[in-house]
């Protein structure tokens, strides 16, 4: 896989750098209507969970996802997401959890991993790791309330 160009470095840099009323604010301008957005929760056999580190927000780990493209399908997005954030194959499962944020409507998909490749950075994401989910308390609280439930039907 290629490295990512300069220029999608400089988008993320700029936008991590933005304050948050600038990223919602051009979250919006790109996409116009309320953004939908999947949370995957992917788990192994062993039963640990995919965390990504994040190029741009905080905190910098935190569960696969992105914002869904118009016409998607929620799980479409979810398969898409991992595939370009961490060079995973999953098969989802259910929509284990739904919030509204400031910026989108999160939808959290629990889905296995079916298949791994070699890590490739880009310009969202540097490293992933495997995580027991008792042990991810390091993310958001609503983050963590996604693998909790995603748990539950896995």
């Amino acid at each position: 896989m290629s490295r990512p160009s300069i220029l999608a470095r400089w988008r993320v840099r700029i936008y991590s750098a933005a304050p948050g009323l600038l990223q919602r604010w051009a979250v919006r301008l790109f996409k116009p209507t309320y953004p939908l957005a999947v949370a995957v929760v992917v788990c192994d056999d062993h039963g640990d969970i995919l965390l990504l580190h994040h190029t741009y927000g905080e905190p910098k780990w935190r569960l696969p996802g992105g914002l869904v493209e118009r016409g998607e399908e929620v799980f479409v997005a979810a398969v898409r997401e991992v595939a370009e954030e961490a060079s995973c194959a999953i098969a989802p499962v259910a929509i284990a959890d739904a919030a509204a944020t400031k910026a989108s409507f999160d939808i959290a998909v629990a889905a296995r991993l079916t298949a791994i490749q070699p890590f490739s950075a880009n310009a969202e994401t540097c490293d992933r790791k495997w995580v027991n989910p008792a042990v991810a308390s390091e993310l958001s609280e609503l983050q963590q309330r996604f693998i909790a439930a995603a748990c539950r039907l896995l």
